[in-house]
């Protein structure tokens, strides 16, 4: 009205808000939302100080050294994903390199965090429209490479350790060490790839041993390879 004072007609016209009351949903949920936090910050603050404590450690490295650590970096998660595209059998590379990069990160921070990194990663590929069957095969088979890899690093260091070479405590010795894994698994994955005998006599193998163990009072396992 005319007579009325200015916040006197702005109060009429905007109601004052109210406090929203406090419930037990509502404290369930905050105390909820903060113990994730807490607990989130409990277990990346450990690698956050290391990560920022080593920090001054690279002005020693040479730049020259540094360009070349992160172009091979780059290099080795271009493959990875560019493999991970193929056993996904899909031509999108957005989704695979997005889901990827979290699952690595969810691996890393989590305690025992493979399984809940593979199972994001899982969820983020069906979202983006990926065939849940095909990324599940997918993702086994990325996961058995990762431990063929693992378990092939030893068979490279046995022959040095049967012929009595001593381990260099510098990097240049493990960088040739990797340099000459990396060609023989490149090779052995080109051979693969290319030629069926080395595929088809594992399984000849196989089958002889299944059928010399467990095929004893049964039927023997034939046409594996």
């Amino acid at each position: 009205m005319p007579g009325q004072p200015a916040s006197a007609r702005d109060s009429k016209a905007t109601p004052a808000a109210r406090p929203r009351p406090l419930t037990r949903k509502l404290l369930l949920r905050r105390a909820a939302m903060l113990s994730v936090a807490g607990l989130v910050i409990y277990l990346l603050l450990p690698k956050l100080t290391r990560v920022l404590a080593a920090w001054p450690r690279l002005t020693n490295l040479a730049p020259a050294w540094m360009i070349a650590a992160l172009a091979a970096e780059v290099a080795s998660f271009a493959c990875y994903f560019a493999l991970q595209r193929l056993v996904l059998r899909t031509s999108a590379w957005f989704p695979v390199v997005t889901a990827g990069l979290t699952g690595n990160a969810v691996s890393g921070i989590l305690p025992a965090g493979s399984a809940a990194g593979a199972t994001l990663q899982f969820e983020m590929l069906s979202t983006a429209g990926l065939d849940p069957d095909s990324t599940v095969s997918g993702l086994a088979a990325i996961s058995l490479i990762n431990v063929a890899a693992l378990l092939a690093l030893p068979l490279l260091t046995l022959p040095a350790m049967l012929a009595g070479i001593v381990a260099s405590p510098g990097l240049a010795h493990a960088a040739l060490v990797g340099i000459g894994g990396f060609v023989l698994l490149a090779v052995a994955g080109a051979v693969v790839l290319r030629a069926d005998w080395p595929l088809r006599g594992l399984g000849r193998a196989v089958q002889s041993l299944h059928n010399h163990v467990f095929a004893r009072r049964r039927e023997p396992l034939t046409g594996l390879d």
